[in-house]
């Protein structure tokens, strides 16, 4: 059987439930995508990756199973929509994607303008090179620290104030949003709330 034939007879053994499934993970992957003018739904990219599949525009490796080949053809045209939209390349947004292992940590430090969520993870070699192009800008705006600049956008939210110093307080290793939750005795969704809020702060810091 060709491969073609294969992926066509894959695509048609998956349930409707699977489907939901696949829906609901690119959903919650992509969840700031509806931030772009002109994005389409999850839906839509998911509905062409299908197209692509069953037409063979799209090669399957064999070693993926069908609902991670067509995860992958979905990521790979959002990646490719937001490239289209200047959104740089090098930039994931993380926009709180992955449930309670968001990593808040990086969200405070390299904030950006780049991604539409408070925070972005940098793929390497650009990672390093980013960071700090983000961290001097920031620290030069007013001779200030990096901890007092935030601390001073933050002042008058005194819960995202005890994120800042706890991030702080913290250094060497991720703080998560269940840690920071922990850490503080607060309900992890404040802490998403607060990361939220934070992002509108800090918009202005490296511009």
């Amino acid at each position: 059987m060709e491969k073609i034939e294969i992926v066509r007879e894959e695509i048609r053994k998956l349930t409707k439930e699977d489907f939901d499934k696949i829906l609901y993970t690119l959903i919650k992957r992509n969840m700031n995508i509806h931030n772009y003018p002109g994005a389409p739904s999850i839906e839509d990219f998911l509905h062409d990756a299908i197209h692509d599949a069953l037409t063979g525009r799209r090669t399957w490796r064999e070693d993926l199973d069908i609902k991670t080949f067509l995860m992958n053809i979905v990521r790979s045209k959002i990646s490719n929509f937001k490239e289209k939209k200047g959104i740089d390349k090098n930039a994931i947004s993380i926009d709180q994607k992955f449930g309670d292992d968001d990593n808040i940590h990086d969200s405070i430090l390299f904030s950006s303008t780049i991604g539409d969520s408070i925070g972005s993870v940098f793929s390497k070699p650009d990672y390093t090179k980013e960071r700090n192009r983000i961290i001097d800008k920031m620290i030069g705006k007013e001779n200030l620290d990096l901890k007092e600049q935030i601390l001073l956008k933050v002042s008058n939210d005194s819960l995202l104030t005890r994120i800042v110093e706890y991030v702080f307080d913290n250094p060497g290793e991720p703080v998560r949003a269940r840690n920071i939750a922990a850490g503080l005795n607060i309900d992890i969704k404040d802490v998403y709330n607060a990361n939220k809020r934070l992002k509108r702060l800090l918009k202005d810091l490296i511009r």
